[in-house]
């Protein structure tokens, strides 16, 4: 005998947010849906913004690394830019001196991995 998997439901109020759910897209797609659809699709994508599975988290914080490690790739290549010094630059965003050591060494072993790669 095969149990049948028990679906969780619940009900919710949608009194004065009906329309706006009905016409927050304007694509057939979206107008072809049931309104439990369109509610489900409108909490899951909610729910990605503020609070991601594990695997957005990583593909996230791999472009924010990737974006920062050229942003210092940047700062590394030029020690005295417009007379103010990479130190300066990291005092005005509170980067204390060690963890800015820090970031230099991170950036110099990416460059040493990317010209192994090469």
């Amino acid at each position: 005998m095969v149990k049948k998997q028990q679906v969780e439901r619940t009900t919710v109020p949608i009194e004065g947010l009906k329309e706006r759910i009905e016409t927050c897209r304007s694509d057939s797609a979206w107008k072809a849906l049931a309104i439990s659809q369109k509610c489900r699709i409108l909490i899951e994508e909610r729910l990605d913004e503020i609070a991601p599975e594990p695997h957005q988290i990583v593909e996230l914080e791999r472009d924010q690394l990737n974006q920062i490690t050229e942003f210092l790739k940047l700062l590394m290549g030029t020690r005295k830019r417009n007379g103010i010094s990479l130190v300066e630059v990291a005092s005005l965003l509170g980067i204390e001196v060690e963890d800015l050591n820090a970031l230099q060494k991170y950036v110099r072993d990416c460059r040493q991995s990317e010209e192994k790669v090469k």
